[in-house]
């Protein structure tokens, strides 16, 4: 995802399928270009005086940062880091990516400095057979959302295993000066999202096309998902006028604020 600034060679270029899937491009075609190079005897066989460098960074969407690495001394090793738009990993985000990850390599304490986590890879852990390479791969570029969704992750597991109770509005931060918020119950969890538009024009279009989720949900067809909602800028839900972490930003957004309820058959087995 997002838009790559190529500092060396990341591989072939992105396909329409590239574009859409969950991980990062950037991950997924460096992933691939050094594993197909070790494989044809870049790496340890042909010495690591001989295997290209990697230094490559990325400015991808919602304010995130990654990097990629090689080692001089090491052509078998990648070093993925990242950086959110606060400053500051989700809580427990370390402990999630490290177990996520154990099997291909580990975290490195200190991270890479500008960046909060750094995944040392160790690509020959990597199954060379087609079909395992590839779920690495994919498992591998999809860091960010390893990283990053473990607040939404850590709630959906409490809805699904009966623990989640009513609390108070939870922010989570998913750009600079924007977050999202949750607000749990006992049986279900809203998903609360204010629409900033930094053009006045683009918040017009987009009230028109939101609105239209306020009649899609009427549909029988969608009686079973997760309930949506549209508020215009203005009429914010009572879940984010009345809570105490709600940021004036929030409130003001000029693109109003959808929000979605979800029930525990909604994440059961998710």
């Amino acid at each position: 995802g997002g838009a790559h600034k190529r500092v060396g060679t990341a591989g072939g270029a992105a396909t329409m399928s590239d574009r859409i899937a969950p991980g990062s491009t950037l991950i997924r075609n460096t992933l691939k270009a050094r594993l197909d190079a070790l494989a044809a005897g870049e790496g340890a066989g042909a010495g690591a005086a001989s295997t290209p460098l990697v230094q490559l960074t990325a400015s991808e969407f919602d304010d995130v940062r990654l990097s990629i690495q090689s080692k001089h001394d090491a052509p078998n090793v990648l070093v993925l880091s990242i950086a959110g738009p606060t400053g500051v990993l989700p809580a427990g985000a370390l402990e999630v990516a490290a177990g996520a990850y154990a099997q291909y390599g580990k975290v490195l304490t200190p991270p890479v400095n500008g960046y909060e986590l750094s995944l040392e890879v160790d690509l020959t852990s990597i199954p060379p057979d087609a079909a395992s390479r590839t779920a690495v791969i994919e498992h591998l570029a999809c860091l960010r959302c390893v990283v990053f969704g473990t607040t939404l992750r850590n709630w959906f597991a409490a809805l699904a295993n009966g623990s989640c109770t009513d609390g108070p509005l939870v922010p989570v931060a998913h750009r600079y000066e924007q977050e999202f918020y949750l607000k749990p119950q006992a049986e279900q969890i809203a998903v609360i999202f204010p629409m900033h538009f930094a053009d006045a024009k683009d918040a017009v279009i987009a009230q028109t096309f939101l609105a239209m989720f306020n009649e899609a949900k009427r549909q029988p067809a969608l009686s079973t998902a997760p309930s949506c909602n549209y508020s215009r800028p203005g009429a914010a839900p009572l879940e984010l006028t009345e809570g105490a972490c709600t940021t004036p930003q929030s409130l003001a957004a000029n693109g109003g604020v959808v929000s979605f309820v979800l029930f525990t058959r909604h994440v059961t087995g998710a």
